[in-house]
């Protein structure tokens, strides 16, 4: 298992899906949650200031935000990894297409979130 502390920021519309990330984030002692932001431009300037290991995005962002954010991170911090929370199969074709990596909102459970961001190991 990784030991090195990870720092993530969720940007995400306020809400249980929000919260409930935030939550299964904190539960793991590896985790430094930068915070729970819901406007899209506050959430690029802090990746730009803070420069997270991670970024989680819920794909439900409004005005479809997600899809212009994901193409300027990918400039403005290639190592962040992206990570996007997604609720349904045409948003995984979307988000290939990024070079993120997706987490199913139906399937998040906190095996199934720490495997996905590799801070777990699959044995």
């Amino acid at each position: 298992m990784n030991t090195k502390q990870i720092t993530i920021l969720i940007i995400a519309p306020a809400g249980r899906m929000a919260d409930t990330l935030s939550v299964l984030l904190k539960s793991n002692t590896q985790i430094t949650l930068l915070g729970q932001i819901a406007d899209p431009d506050v959430g690029l300037r802090l990746i730009v200031e803070r420069q997270p290991d991670a970024v989680i995005i819920d794909a439900n962002l409004p005005d479809n935000a997600v899809w212009p954010l994901l193409s300027q991170l990918k400039t403005a911090v290639p190592h962040t990894r992206r990570f996007v929370l997604i609720h349904s199969s045409q948003q995984r074709k979307q988000v290939k297409t990024t070079g993120a990596d997706t987490i199913s909102a139906s399937e998040c459970n906190a095996k199934k979130l720490f495997l996905g961001m590799g801070i777990l190991s699959s044995q």
